[in-house]
């Protein structure tokens, strides 16, 4: 995700703060939720637009695909499709609803060096069955 997110200028530390930015969110999204006159005045700075009943009971999958696609200003359907993350139709309605650009399903490959931590090979490989593996 931070590989994916860092060239938007939004986001500071080269993507890396959005794992940052999704746990502030969080404790937002937590405190928005506590009433339903907080979740009525606060809903739409989260994100949560379609949501008009205070979502107490939604899942941790859903939460985290509306909030790092309002986050990152980018649909991460695609990313977490590519993972295999389900969520539900109302959580993909609303990311819809925003209108953002889909993110690319690629993957960040890090070599595997046993001596040392490598950074990623600088361009990602595209998962769309033809794209090859780097060597």
């Amino acid at each position: 995700m931070a590989m994916s997110s860092q060239s938007l200028t939004h986001l500071g530390d080269a993507g890396w703060d959005v794992f940052r930015l999704m746990y502030i969110h969080e404790r937002l999204f937590s405190a928005a939720i506590a009433n339903d006159t907080s979740w009525t005045n606060q809903r739409a700075s989260l994100g949560f637009t379609l949501y008009t009943q205070r979502p107490t009971a939604i899942n941790g999958n859903d939460f985290m695909l509306i909030a790092m696609s309002f986050i990152t200003e980018k649909d991460q359907r695609p990313f977490f499709d590519l993972w295999g993350v389900k969520y539900s139709g109302e959580a993909g309605n609303q990311v819809a609803a925003y209108g953002f650009t889909a993110v690319k399903k690629q993957f960040w490959v890090v070599p595997n060096e046993a001596s040392a931590f490598k950074d990623p090979l600088p361009t990602p490989v595209l998962i769309n069955g033809v794209s090859p593996w780097p060597l």
